[in-house]
């Protein structure tokens, strides 16, 4: 699950440097409309996006990433955003721009600002302008689920007094539907939230498969969103 941290605890100096020293050129785009009030900036190695403000020259958003392989896919892994003012839509234009234009495939970062861009790639679950898909980096194979059909709590972590309600939860779940005990996939989800080797019993049913309990709210930096063309 992304870490969460507060927006005061990022390291702006970090951020500036991975794009101060690159070169920027005008682009137009093809795919979707141009911006009346905003020009759109891309770097030449085509991992910095930017949108500036045609009078005052400022920069308004920014998106940067590097592009990275899990289970044989490339994806264009966000490093860092940023945007000037919250709520204006330059960050979703700027996705949108990534994957129409660029035909990248915005795999999140592990680090997710609260609030900011927990929120953002929240507002991108509801909205359904892309698919966005859950995936666990740390999985045998890549398996990937809806976001807006996985519960937030495997996304972005459990709060310490919920723990031992949502393990009651999964073992009533297990009850009902024994059948996913040995559902691959479920599987796969139960052990995102689970870090403990053991066998045990929820809801009266025995398990054999690692268990892997957060006790302690632990991050889990695998769990990642993807946004890409809905099908």
């Amino acid at each position: 699950m992304p870490v969460v941290k507060k927006k005061d605890e990022l390291n702006y100096d970090f951020g500036n440097n991975l794009y101060s020293e690159k070169i920027f050129d005008d682009y137009k785009p093809e795919n979707i409309p141009s911006r009346m009030f905003e020009a759109i900036k891309v770097s030449k190695d085509q991992l910095t996006f930017k949108l500036i403000d045609k009078n005052q020259r400022d920069t308004m958003s920014l998106v940067h990433g590097e592009i990275r392989e899990y289970f044989n896919k490339q994806y264009f892994e966000i490093i860092w955003t940023y945007s000037k003012i919250r709520q204006r839509g330059f960050l979703t234009y700027l996705f949108e721009l990534l994957i129409k234009d660029f035909g990248y495939e915005i795999l999140s970062d592990k680090y997710h600002t609260c609030p900011g861009s927990k929120e953002f790639w929240q507002s991108l679950i509801r909205k359904n302008k892309f698919q966005v898909l859950r995936i666990n980096l740390n999985s045998k194979k890549r398996h990937t689920r809806k976001a807006n059909k996985c519960k937030e709590n495997t996304i972005w972590g459990l709060a310490d007094s919920d723990f031992l309600h949502d393990i009651n939860n999964y073992g009533n779940f297990l009850e009902s539907n024994p059948q996913d005990v040995l559902n691959e996939d479920y599987i796969d989800e139960l052990l995102d939230s689970i870090d403990k080797s053991n066998d045990l019993q929820l809801g009266g049913i025995e398990t054999s498969f690692n268990y892997k309990p957060l006790i302690n709210n632990v991050s889990k930096e695998h769990i990642r969103l993807i946004a890409r063309l809905s099908n």
